[in-house]
């Protein structure tokens, strides 16, 4: 089985500690410079799921405040 991991700018991706760590485990990673930005492709949660997610929850009325 084939993985690779994506790291975006979060710091516990871009230690030194993380970084030391891919590269000793030869690790295959896509970092945050060759990523697409802003893709439906790239990250289907961000476009797809999630907004469908807020239109459920933008219709519901909350009445317990």
């Amino acid at each position: 089985m084939s993985m690779m991991f994506h790291k975006n700018r979060a710091s516990s991706h871009t230690s030194k500690q993380t970084l030391q760590f891919l590269k000793k485990e030869n690790l295959n990673f896509i970092d945050s410079d060759e990523w697409m930005p802003k893709s439906p492709d790239a990250g289907p949660m961000d476009f797809g799921n999630w907004e469908s997610l807020n239109a459920v929850y933008r219709s519901v009325t909350i009445t317990l405040l």
